[in-house]
């Protein structure tokens, strides 16, 4: 459980005890036993820890997502690419931003539009084609996304229409 002293957060058991003492400016919901944390006000601040607090991939992050199917979407000045487990980028920072991945597939931006890759990082929905002005993670086998008049509808993993746009 996360615990706020007003300014920082550190984390709590079940019975209210501090496990580790509130020094974070953002701390995150523990995930394969990681933590996102956000250590001071600078740039660079991101990194994530274990269950005893200490850090395990130390980060150096411009903003962090929480692990989702065992990768993290970071950023690394101004693009996002994703870690493994154990901290090491998989895939290259090269997105203008990059969600967390569901049912194998993650929303990324490039330029304007959103697209979807899969976990070796190969654009599966190519955003020039689709041109998605914004787009959510799959559940079900469906995601919400935008269209260029910012209507709202759903496809499936193939990029076909299940829902069209409406007005």
């Amino acid at each position: 459980m996360r615990q706020s002293n007003g300014f920082d957060y550190g984390y709590i058991d079940k019975t209210g005890e501090i496990v580790i003492e509130a020094e974070f400016n953002f701390a995150g919901d523990f995930i394969n036993n990681l933590a996102r944390v956000k250590i001071g006000e600078k740039e660079g601040g991101w990194a994530y820890i274990n269950e005893e607090g200490k850090r395990v991939i130390r980060g150096g992050y411009d903003f962090a997502l929480d692990y989702s199917e065992g990768l993290a979407a970071v950023k690394i000045g101004e693009k996002y690419g994703y870690i493994d487990l154990s901290g090491k980028r998989v895939i290259q920072p090269q997105f203008d931003f990059a969600g967390s991945f569901s049912e194998d597939l993650a929303e990324v931006k490039i330029e304007d539009y959103f697209g979807y890759i899969n976990k070796e990082g190969e654009i599966i929905l190519d955003p020039e084609e689709y041109k998605f002005k914004n787009a959510f993670p799959f559940k079900n086998g469906i995601a919400e996304v935008w269209n260029e008049e910012n209507q709202i509808g759903y496809i499936n993993k193939l990029g076909q229409w299940v829902w069209p746009p409406t007005e």
